[in-house]
């Protein structure tokens, strides 16, 4: 089978939603065919599999394709994917991005890492979620632990204004945890005074 025939099912499966046949392929790669994969296929299936689902939840998947592929994966892809696995509420996908996030995503955006404002719409978007399955008195125990998760590993990919309003937002919902999870890890630039790019006074 060529690599030709490879992407060409790695992206039929994915449009399919056939979750055992894309873990199937990424595993059966070997390092030298993980590297001739074209990287627009790992991209539009990650993208694929970010989006929201009616079967199973491919969570599991989106971790294989990650283990394997990540050092392929653009961080512009990746900003992407983090936003819309946070926003349908996947935390188990999300978790398994940012797990497998390599060297280069994590640097500043002007050096080929994940871009800041991006990565703040992943911080709302989990806020968002809190809010919104306290009000449908939900346990949040895993939506606080996400946010820590996130924090620790892409605190200082956001803005000072998205922690802000973050911080602000949980606090109306007397969401300690989900507080603590960001305070405990903010970074020296949102400490810094307003004026040089600092949180709000």
């Amino acid at each position: 089978m060529t690599i030709q025939d490879i992407e060409q099912q790695l992206l039929d499966a994915s449009v399919q939603g056939d979750l055992n046949t894309i873990s199937t392929i990424i595993l059966s790669l070997n390092e030298s065919q993980a590297a001739q994969i074209n990287p627009l296929v790992y991209d539009k299936v990650l993208g694929q599999l970010s989006l929201p689902y009616i079967g199973a939840d491919p969570a599991d998947t989106i971790r294989i394709v990650m283990e394997f592929a990540s050092p392929y994966i653009s961080s512009f892809t990746l900003g992407g994917v983090l936003a819309n696995l946070a926003w349908n509420d996947n935390l188990g996908g999300l978790d398994a991005v940012i797990d497998n996030l390599t060297e280069v995503h994590l640097l500043p955006y002007p050096y080929g890492g994940l871009d800041d404002f991006t990565v703040s719409n992943v911080l709302d978007a989990l806020v968002s979620n809190v809010q919104w399955h306290m009000n449908m008195g939900d346990d949040i125990t895993a939506h606080n632990t996400a946010i820590r998760d996130f924090m620790e590993i892409l605190g200082g990919h956001v803005t000072a204004s998205a922690v802000g309003e973050a911080l602000a937002n949980l606090a109306w919902y007397d969401d300690l945890e989900g507080l603590d999870a960001i305070i405990d890890n903010l970074t020296a630039e949102h400490l810094l005074p307003e004026y040089q790019g600092g949180l709000s006074g």
